[in-house]
């Protein structure tokens, strides 16, 4: 059974996982994780998209706890929340699925 803090955790990652669910915001991830900061006005130039369509996803991006946007004069600049990244990372990269035995897979996937 699984403990509260596990419900919790899984929780917060399907959040995470269905903010990823639209390719606009999978790009903004993309483009953060490469340059780091960056303003909205230049993330809509790069994207192709309106500055309320961009603010849009930094809401559900926000929300879901993988970016933070903040406030500088006149332009908002966004960041990757990099504890967010990080266990997402490790979530799929799961000791558990490299561990399982080979025999087991090869069976699961030979199945008709």
């Amino acid at each position: 059974m699984n403990a509260p803090d596990d419900k919790t955790r899984h929780a917060r990652r399907a959040k995470m996982f269905k903010a990823l669910g639209e390719p606009n915001r999978v790009q903004i991830i993309n483009l953060l994780a490469q340059n780091g900061a960056m303003c909205g006005t230049e993330l809509a130039d790069r994207l192709g998209i309106s500055i309320a369509l961009l603010s849009h996803h930094w809401k559900v991006l926000t929300n879901a706890g993988l970016i933070r946007c903040e406030q500088e004069g006149q332009h908002k600049f966004v960041t990757l929340e990099s504890h967010a990244m990080r266990e997402l990372m490790a979530f799929c990269a799961c000791d558990q699925m490299a561990a399982a035995p080979a025999k087991r897979r090869a069976k699961v996937t030979k199945k008709k």
